[in-house]
C-alpha cells in the first residue's frame, strides 16, 4: 500500500486525470483523499523543483493534511517534455 504520491504539478486538472487513470487500472474508481498533496495552487508550476519542494514542505508539516512517517510507503513521480516519466517508490 502507497501512503502519500508525490508528484509533479504542472498543470493540477493533469494530476487529478492522471491519478484517476492509474487507480482505475486497479479496479479502484476512486483516488484515496489525503493521498496526493496538491501545492499548485499556491506555489505554481515550479518546473524541478516542485517534488523536492512538495517533500520539503510535508516533512516540514506545511502541507495541511498531509505528513510522513516511518515506515510510510511514497510514490515521486515526475513527467517532462516529450512525454518522459519517471517514478520511484521509497519507504520512510
Amino acid at each position: 500500500d502507497v501512503n502519500i504520491v508525490f508528484v509533479h504539478q504542472a498543470n493540477g486538472k493533469m494530476d487529478t486525470a492522471i491519478m484517476k487513470r492509474l487507480f482505475k487500472l486497479y479496479g479502484k474508481d476512486t483516488v484515496p483523499e489525503n493521498l496526493v498533496p496538491m501545492t499548485i495552487s499556491w506555489l505554481g508550476n515550479s518546473s524541478v523543483a516542485t517534488v523536492p519542494t512538495l517533500l520539503d514542505l510535508v516533512l516540514k508539516e506545511q502541507v495541511k493534511g498531509y505528513k510522513v512517517k516511518a515506515g510510510d510507503v511514497a510514490v515521486f513521480a515526475s513527467v517532462g517534455a516529450g512525454m518522459h516519466i519517471n517514478a520511484f517508490v521509497y519507504r520512510f
